[in-house]
């Protein structure tokens, strides 16, 4: 049996059609659901939530997305199992003999709390974790489920190398866990997992970002956009690592490759933010409202920009070293 999608909230449901809709660029919903030959009153429970999607559909349904949306509608969806039918038949079968369930789960949480690794939320303010912070406004997503705690990055399958021998172990050296790290098989990115009810108070209590869906709300914490400015410049670098593209722009009337950085993500008012901070370091860059974008542009200017904020990830640092910008 194929797995299935589920959206975490209604909100979230809504988002996602409204931003297929868009992408797509149809008259109607109709030239959707019948491309893709499914009846109206099936697609409309998708829609609804009244039915789980195949993820082969939601595969399909984000073909059209940046490669941006893309990462960002991954917070929004569970995955759920083939056999999640028979897991919700066990939820019956738990209401009937919910004591004796309580009883059990009870204990098995008491041996987790025992086990578990726990570090002080309120450590100093460094440059590593303030870039930790800024790579999970970008490609980040926490939420509490009952009982369970989960933080989680989304990359591409390309920056499997950087999730490994940079984010990892910098998370390891922050705060002593070391996550669950998948592949996904059908898509084309990665996971990286850590259930830890301290990174979700870390970011939820200390530095107020909310849990869930974030990406069009978020601004930079308070703690960090009014601390040092070598950590407000690192908490940049990992918003960039997580959220921008490197492009060169081959057109003739360039002498050679002219480069610019694009920061796209669907927030106007942390862009702004970022703006603001780039003015202040002398860093040329516009902010397009139309399609919610941030551009650095120019060799010097992209060279100036590199030595404030120093981003790490392989995937923009290659690019850059071939126009020897680095």
């Amino acid at each position: 049996m194929e797995k299935r999608i589920s959206f975490i909230d209604e909100n979230s449901r809504r988002l996602f059609f409204d931003e297929v809709y868009s992408f797509y660029k149809v008259s109607s919903w109709k030239n959707i659901y019948s491309n893709l030959s499914i009846s109206r009153s099936v697609f409309e429970k998708y829609k609804s939530g009244y039915l789980t999607m195949p993820y082969s559909l939601y595969l399909v349904l984000i073909s059209k997305f940046s490669n941006g949306f893309q990462q960002k509608f991954l917070n929004y969806v569970k995955i759920l199992d083939s056999n999640w039918g028979s897991v919700k038949g066990g939820k019956v079968t738990y209401s009937k003999n919910k004591k004796l369930f309580d009883k059990g789960r009870q204990k098995a949480i008491n041996v987790i709390k025992e086990k578990a690794i726990t570090f002080d939320i309120n450590m100093p303010l460094n440059r590593d974790l303030a870039y930790f912070i800024g790579l999970f406004v970008g490609d980040g997503f926490t939420n509490k489920y009952g009982f369970h705690y989960i933080f989680q990055f989304v990359g591409h399958k390309q920056e499997l190398g950087f999730y490994k021998n940079e984010v990892i172990p910098m998370a390891k050296k922050l705060f002593n866990i070391t996550p669950s790290l998948r592949e996904d098989k059908m898509g084309n990115f990665i996971r990286v997992d850590y259930y830890s009810s301290c990174l979700f108070r870390l970011t939820t209590e200390r530095f107020k970002i909310n849990r869930g869906v974030k990406s069009r709300t978020v601004l930079i914490p308070e703690e960090i956009l009014n601390g040092e400015r070598r950590y407000l410049l690192a908490f940049i670098a990992g918003v960039y690592d997580a959220e921008c593209c490197i492009f060169f722009d081959k057109r003739k009337k360039y002498q050679k490759p002219y480069p610019r950085i694009d920061l796209h993500m669907a927030n106007l008012g942390i862009l702004n933010q970022i703006k603001t901070i780039l003015d202040e370091e002398l860093i040329v860059s516009n902010v397009f409202i139309k399609n919610s974008r941030l551009l650095i542009y120019g060799d010097d200017n992209i060279r100036r920009f590199l030595k404030k904020v120093p981003i790490r990830n392989p995937k923009h640092v290659n690019k850059l070293k071939e126009q020897n910008l680095i």
